[in-house]
């Protein structure tokens, strides 16, 4: 079952993007109303909190940050309340098929977009089905946080989140159009709610796994916006795009060329004279899903999409300096670096090389700041990143040894594992480990 905490997360991740805060620029708004070095919010901290891994946060905390972001105390009660059954019944694919059918299975996965699930194997099919199960858990969510506008609207909205419960999509998006018409019609807070209904219908659209529909709807909603205030606009435009991008990164389809278009009308609605923070910002948010799709495309394309990557990181840099933003200069330096990393695995000779020797140089710099002590999943996980620089160097050139390179590739990967522990970071130990008994391996068919 989902925790209040990872719920909580979630929502502050997406209204921390809306209002064009970086996590350090939250935690300095939170350091400001508390005391004491012992309660100074850092990045990570907001980190943790976003990514589900404080499962129960300070009371204090959570109303302290509600306030900052202009999070109602009705949304904060819904994500408090326990879960109903899962309405797709999709909980029993967990463990077993027998609670349905094969045929059954399949039915349900194409109605969410997935390609010929017949060809599909047992534990991807699982794995997608417990993804829109979640999925649908938060739109349930997202639905029951949106009534107090007007009793005529919210008894569509108790319609359309029964049509959730039923696993009637396309009917509940129909009840929440409906439910934006007449909010339009009532002149109630119209902006708000009404951007609010159309992400709630967009939220729909990529569980269908609909993105060009999700991509309309988003767009409309920040035109909406937009039409009122430019900057504002933009920041949905980003935040959209971000979600857009993320569907993407795990689901495939359509979701990170349209996040790009998103992040392409966003930047060409800011410009670095309105907030040259912001817009560096906006910057990095394209920058990640170029890279993404180029990793993704093979041939010029992809290339064309990884140099359009750190084009943008370097941009972002002029602004991020270490000087003004030690903590974002060193995270976008970490970024371009893997982008010029994928740049350097793609083209061969000395090209290649030295965008390969760019890269570890990035690193180096990331590292200046990313300290064991002051940041020690950042300084693992550049020392990682590293290791698998070092053996991409290794094997790029076959005629040179590829000994050194491998072996200062075993010595990045074993100090992020002094940090990368299994209870804590199973993921990455996971990973880190394999990698390092890879490395251990070639260096032993290398030994004479």
């Amino acid at each position: 079952m989902t925790t209040f905490g990872a719920e909580f997360g979630l929502l502050v991740k997406r209204r921390r993007a809306l209002r064009g805060l970086s996590q350090d620029q939250l935690a300095n708004l939170l350091w400001a109303e508390l005391k004491g070095p012992k309660d100074h919010p850092r990045k990570p901290d907001i980190s943790r909190l976003e990514t589900g891994r404080v499962a129960n946060p300070q009371e204090r905390t959570v109303l302290l940050i509600c306030e900052k972001l202009g999070i109602s105390e009705h949304e904060v009660n819904v994500l408090r309340r326990a879960p109903p059954p899962d309405p797709y019944g999709l909980s029993s694919v967990y463990d077993t098929f027998r609670a349905k059918s094969r045929e059954d299975l399949y039915r349900v996965a194409e109605s969410f977009g997935m390609d010929a699930p017949q060809d599909q194997s047992d534990a991807k099919l699982i794995a997608f089905l417990q993804d829109k199960a979640k999925d649908i858990e938060s739109l349930r969510r997202e639905v029951e946080a949106l009534p107090g506008r007007s009793e005529r609207v919210d008894n569509i909205l108790g319609a359309a989140l029964a049509a959730i419960g039923a696993g009637n999509l396309g009917e509940a998006r129909t009840l929440l159009d409906s439910a934006r018409e007449m909010q339009r019609e009532l002149l109630r807070k119209p902006l708000e709610t009404n951007a609010a209904l159309i992400e709630a219908t967009a939220s729909i659209y990529l569980i269908e796994g609909k993105a060009e529909a999700a991509f309309a709807a988003l767009s409309a909603a920040a035109d909406s916006t937009a039409a009122i205030d430019r900057i504002d606009g933009a920041r949905r435009r980003r935040a959209y795009g971000d979600l857009l991008s993320g569907h993407g990164l795990r689901y495939g389809g359509a979701g990170l060329p349209l996040a790009i278009r998103l992040f392409d009308r966003a930047l060409q609605d800011l410009t670095r004279d309105d907030d040259a923070w912001l817009f560096a910002a906006f910057l990095n948010s394209r920058a990640l899903a170029l890279q993404a799709q180029g990793s993704r495309t093979a041939g010029p394309d992809g290339a064309a999409f990884l140099s359009r990557a750190v084009a943008d990181y370097t941009l972002a840099l002029s602004i991020r300096t270490r000087a003004e933003h030690p903590v974002d200069w060193a995270g976008t330096l970490q970024n371009r670096a893997n982008a010029l990393s994928q740049q350097g695995s793609r083209r061969a000779g000395p090209e290649g090389a030295a965008l390969l020797s760019r890269a570890v140089d990035d690193y180096t710099q990331a590292l200046s700041v990313f300290t064991r002590a002051e940041h020690p999943v950042d300084w693992a996980m550049t020392r990682a990143n590293m290791a698998l620089q070092e053996q991409a160097r290794a094997g790029h050139d076959s005629r040179a040894d590829p000994r050194p390179h491998l072996r200062a590739a075993l010595d990045h990967v074993e100090a992020a594992l002094e940090v990368f522990d299994p209870d804590h970071t199973p993921f990455y130990h996971g990973t880190a480990t394999a990698l390092r008994d890879d490395l251990r391996a070639a260096l032993a068919a290398l030994a004479p």
